[in-house]
């Protein structure tokens, strides 16, 4: 089964300081066939400073995934391609964030706070299985 087109879910969130150039993102990958749910995280480091964001819901105990994610790979690969290194490019401002991974993962959706005007971002990080 091709999973291309399967989304998942994410939340972010950069709130503790006024400024950050560092953050998390948390994602949820269900396998479909099985119904099991795997988490990771990718720690981000990007190339502008950005007003403290979140994604929404994510204040919430526990945190609501509202970001939609999409990954050329199988949920059951989805670890394969989730460790290590990782590259970042995106555009985040204006209630949005989008990002697109080297390893062709695709976090997006509405934010809270952030940039009020769009803008280019880029950078790399580090996924772990959380």
């Amino acid at each position: 089964m091709s999973t291309a087109d399967i989304a998942n879910s994410a939340y972010i969130k950069a709130e503790r300081t006024k400024v950050y150039a560092k953050f998390e993102i948390n994602l949820q990958v269900l396998d479909v066939e099985s119904g099991a749910s795997f988490r990771y995280a990718y720690s981000c480091n990007s190339d502008a400073l950005l007003p403290s964001f979140h994604s929404n819901g994510s204040n919430g105990s526990p945190p609501q995934a509202t970001l939609s994610t999409s990954y050329p790979v199988s949920p059951e690969d989805f670890t394969l391609l989730a460790t290590g290194f990782d590259s970042f490019t995106g555009i985040i401002g204006a209630g949005n964030i989008f990002i697109k991974t080297g390893k062709q993962i695709v976090i997006k959706g509405a934010i809270e706070g952030g940039p009020a005007e769009s803008q280019n971002i880029r950078g790399s990080g580090t996924w772990v299985g959380a």
